[in-house]
């Protein structure tokens, strides 16, 4: 299955700061402490430390607020612990993922009467020594932008779409993540491109208006 290189270049996102400050996953160590022959607690803190920033970041573009999107990666991480006994070794981060997903879903189809949240891209976009004011305006205006249209996507193609565009993820991996077959991996990710740069053409031909205005 051949398809072109991602369309969106590679987001550079920081850990959620509670990690670094030694108070985002409190909770999921006292349940591995209260819990024998799962995770210790030295596999459960290489992890965290590996993969609940990319858990975070996913739930985040995936349309959840910073703060949902902690107690997402943390319930998630909860439910990893409670079933580390049946996963694969080095299938955790795919568990944990589809886990994201799922519990994301769920929690954005019950606040369905509130607006869509974007990912906060002021506060998850890092930037390198020597960006201008101006770079960072435009990349904030970029993920605003890829923030909005991520939200005009189903939850299926929405999900491959990230995972895929933004975590660069591999369509054997995004299928085996979210235990589809890897046709459907391809056909969600064709699907949701589609409709992105649909979008994004839309958007081109109204800023070439506005600027044609006198």
């Amino acid at each position: 299955m051949t398809l072109t290189k991602p369309l969106l270049p590679k987001i550079a996102v920081p850990r959620p700061a509670s990690l670094d400050a030694g108070v985002g996953a409190s909770g999921i160590e006292r349940s591995a402490v209260s819990r024998r022959g799962t995770l210790s607690g030295d596999q459960l803190a290489e992890l965290l430390v590996q993969h609940f920033p990319k858990a975070w970041r996913v739930a985040c573009r995936l349309g959840l607020t910073q703060a949902q999107a902690e107690e997402t990666a943390q319930e998630a991480f909860v439910v990893l612990l409670n079933r580390s006994r049946e996963i694969e070794s080095g299938k955790e981060l795919s568990f944990l993922l589809s886990t994201v997903a799922r519990i994301s879903q769920n929690l954005r189809r019950k606040s369905s009467h509130l607006r869509e949240v974007s990912g906060e891209p002021d506060a998850i976009e890092s930037h390198s020594v020597g960006t201008t004011a101006f770079d960072i305006v435009e990349r904030k205006q970029a993920c605003q932008l890829v923030d909005a249209m991520l939200s005009r996507l189903t939850d299926p193609l929405r999900v491959v779409f990230v995972l895929y565009e933004i975590e660069r993820f591999t369509l054997q991996q995004i299928a085996d993540c979210l235990e589809i077959p890897l046709s459907t991996a391809g056909s969600r990710l064709r699907l949701a491109r589609q409709a992105f740069e649909k979008e994004l053409e839309r958007q081109r031909l109204r800023n070439k208006h506005y600027a044609e205005e006198p």
